[in-house]
């Protein structure tokens, strides 16, 4: 076996750990990492990593390999549940980033309704990126010394 370059050992420790909680001997589990790591490089997508583990070890135990796909799909399942279960909105985001950065600029909205735009409660003690409500600061000025 051939020495696995340093930045890929995590790696190579990933799918040993992987394979050794499916059940699969130490001295298997390495032969398989250090099999896939030599065909693998940074860009292989995880899907082929994962099709190039459960061929390398279907080459030696059928039954682990089985364990392995049904592991992967159980993994799978569990994204996908959490995928359905995140809240996708809290429903106070009237704008988006750009949108609302853009609208407190150009003093269409001030910084106390970005605050709460963003789902904030209280009052914002800073001012958003140093922000200064010109336009309400110039209507103050105005009416002081109008008076």
């Amino acid at each position: 076996m051939s020495e696995v370059p340093k930045e890929r050992r995590s790696f190579k420790q990933q799918i040993m750990d992987l394979l050794l909680q499916i059940g699969v001997s130490a001295a298997v589990a390495r032969t398989v990492a250090v099999e896939v790591i030599a065909k693998s490089t940074i860009e292989t997508p995880i899907e082929t990593i994962r099709v190039m583990m459960v061929d390398s070890l279907k080459a030696r135990d059928d039954a682990a390999a089985e364990r392995l796909e049904q592991r992967f799909a159980y993994v799978e399942q569990r994204l996908q549940a959490r995928e359905r279960e995140a809240p996708t909105s809290t429903g106070l985001e009237v704008y988006g980033e750009e949108t609302r950065d853009s609208l407190l600029e150009d003093d269409e909205i001030t910084a106390a309704e970005v605050f709460f735009m963003e789902g904030k409660e209280g009052h914002p003690w800073r001012r958003k990126r140093g922000h200064r409500d010109s336009r309400s600061v110039e209507l103050a000025e105005e009416e002081y010394f109008d008076d």
